[in-house]
C-alpha cells in the first residue's frame, strides 16, 4: 500500500512539474510574440556588416539608403523597397531562381523570415513592362505582411500612394491599382510579352479581374506585382498590382 501510495505521488509530482514547464515555456514564448508583434512596424533590419545591430524605421529618409554600398556586402541586391505607413522598409533580391531567398537573409544567411526579392525572370533594373516581387507573410507583421491589410478599401485607399522602389539609378514612386486573393497561378508571373498588345491584354485581364480596382486614365506602361501568402483558400496569394506614380 505504501509503495502504491509513493507511486501515485510521485507520479502527481512529475505531472505537477511538467504542468509547471509547458507553462513556463508558453509564457516565455508569448512574451516573445508580443515583443515581435510590437516592434515589427517599428524598424526592420537592414542585413550587412552589424546585422545584428543595426535597423532603420521605415519612416527615415530614403535618401540614406545607399544600392551601390549594400551591393559591395551582396552583389544580388537589386533595390530597397519602402512603405512608411504600412511599416515595411527592406532590401529586394534577385538569385539565380525563385527558391533561394525565400529562406536565405541578405547577409547569406539562413532564415525563416528570408527576404523580399524580385522574380528571377526580370531585369535587376526594373526595366521590364512586368516587375516581380515576393516575400512572406509573417505572423509577427514583417516582410510583405502588411500589404494582406491591402484587400480592404479603406486601407487600399489610404495606402494608394505609399509605396517607393530605391534602386541605384532612381527612385520609383509606385500608384497601387488593384488588389485580389486568389490561387497560386503560373500566368500571375509572366514577365515576357512578344508585344505591346499582348502586355496590355495580360494587365487588363488580371487588374479587371481583381477585386478592388483603381484604374489609371492613361495606358499602362508598366506593371509592378507584389505577391505574398493568404489565407483564403488553399495555395492563395494576396497580389498587389501598381503603377509607376508619374
Amino acid at each position: 500500500m505504501k509503495s502504491y501510495l509513493k507511486s501515485i505521488c510521485s507520479n502527481n509530482n512529475i505531472r505537477i512539474m511538467a504542468v509547471i514547464l509547458v507553462a513556463i515555456v508558453a509564457l516565455t514564448t508569448m512574451s516573445l510574440v508580443i515583443y515581435d508583434v510590437v516592434n515589427a512596424n517599428k524598424s526592420v533590419l537592414i542585413t550587412g556588416k552589424n546585422f545584428d545591430k543595426l535597423s532603420v524605421d521605415a519612416s527615415e529618409d530614403i535618401n540614406e539608403i545607399d544600392i551601390e554600398t549594400l551591393k559591395k556586402e551582396n552583389p544580388e541586391i537589386v533595390g530597397w523597397l519602402i512603405a512608411e505607413g504600412l511599416g515595411i522598409s527592406e532590401p529586394i533580391m534577385q538569385g539565380e531562381d525563385n527558391e533561394k531567398y525565400l529562406t536565405v537573409s541578405f547577409d547569406g544567411k539562413s532564415s525563416k523570415n528570408g527576404a523580399l526579392f524580385m522574380d528571377y525572370e526580370c531585369a535587376e533594373d526594373f526595366s521590364d513592362k512586368h516587375t516581380i516581387i515576393y516575400g512572406h507573410n509573417l505572423a509577427s507583421g514583417g516582410m510583405l505582411s502588411p500589404l494582406v491589410g491591402l484587400k480592404k478599401i479603406e486601407s487600399f485607399e489610404k495606402f494608394k500612394y505609399d509605396i517607393t522602389i530605391i534602386t541605384p539609378q532612381r527612385k520609383i514612386k509606385l500608384r497601387i491599382i488593384a488588389s485580389d486573393a486568389a490561387p497560386s497561378e503560373t500566368m500571375r508571373r509572366t514577365v515576357n510579352f512578344a508585344n505591346e498588345s499582348d502586355f496590355q491584354n495580360y494587365a487588363n485581364g488580371v487588374l479587371l479581374n481583381s477585386r478592388l480596382q483603381s484604374m489609371p486614365s492613361n495606358k499602362i506602361e508598366k506593371l509592378f506585382s507584389l505577391i505574398t501568402c493568404s489565407y483564403e483558400g488553399a495555395d492563395y496569394r494576396t497580389y498587389i498590382y501598381a503603377v509607376e506614380s508619374k
